[in-house]
């Protein structure tokens, strides 16, 4: 190598210490967490978070507060990054199992009309990201919540 050569060399020693570009090594560069959507947590740089549009609750029909009962608990969600399959649904009812692992899932509630139950349910899509929504109703109050947890219009 000539004398040329060496400053160059060196340039590129300092440049990749200084800005950690990980040449040949297998090191990969990060990025920022994301921000995720509203109600959401932080994921990948880049990409979007899931926004649950919408929780329905439906008793089955005729609902018997004496008895135990069957709860359908519906959860429509969007990623415009992930496909819908991809997508992981969690949560729970209070007084019911099993808990929410789908966006449709039927659920066994125990008797009471007395006692209002609580729900809440999260999606997350494979960077991280997530949205939650909690609601709450009386027993065989089939009914529904938008984004946010809010009422729907």
């Amino acid at each position: 190598m000539t004398d040329t050569g060496l400053p160059r060399v060196a340039g590129l020693v300092i440049a990749v210490g200084i800005f950690g570009a990980g040449i040949g090594c297998g090191e990969t560069g990060g990025g920022a967490a994301g921000t995720g959507g509203a109600g959401g947590s932080g994921g990948a740089a880049g990409s979007e978070a899931p926004i649950i549009t919408k929780v329905q609750w439906d008793w089955a029909i005729p609902c018997n507060v004496d008895t135990t009962t069957a709860l359908d608990v519906t959860v429509f969600a969007t990623d415009d990054d992930t496909e819908a399959g991809a997508l992981v649904y969690s949560g729970s009812v209070s007084d019911c199992t099993p808990d929410i692992d789908a966006d449709v899932s039927i659920l066994t509630c125990t008797p009471g009309l007395e006692e209002k139950r609580s729900g809440t349910v999260t999606v997350t899509d494979p960077e991280g990201n997530s949205d939650t929504v909690n609601f709450g109703f009386f027993a065989c109050e089939s009914d529904e919540v938008c984004q946010g947890g809010d009422p729907c219009e």
